[in-house]
């Protein structure tokens, strides 16, 4: 009897040993995934603070472009302004007579 007893506690401390091992395992595989999670989440808010400045750069330079945008419309217009200058002081050049361009240079001189 005294023999199925220590057969019986050894079994139950081999048992006992075998949990424990296995309670460890799970531990460690637990403090794993949470240290994982940890450096994840690290990561994910270095993520969303990259994402913010590159929002904030996009707003920037959508600002910038806008502005660039209305002053080409004011170049494009100042351009079409002079070459339509230019144009009808061709055409009255062309319509002046000889007599036209010697009266001109006589009230220059």
């Amino acid at each position: 009897m005294k023999l199925l007893a220590v057969q019986l506690g050894a079994r139950m401390a081999g048992d006992l040993v075998y949990a424990t091992d296995q309670t460890s395992t799970l531990i460690l595989a637990a403090t794993n995934r949470v240290f994982r999670f940890g450096i994840n989440e690290a990561w994910f808010k270095t993520l969303q603070d990259v994402v913010v400045n590159l929002r904030e750069e996009i707003r920037d330079s959508e600002a910038e472009r806008r502005i660039l945008s209305g002053k080409n419309c004011i170049v494009a217009c100042m351009k079409a302004t002079l070459e339509d200058h230019g144009q009808n002081c061709i055409m009255a050049c062309k319509k002046a007579t000889l007599e036209d361009h010697v009266a001109i240079l006589e009230d220059q001189a």
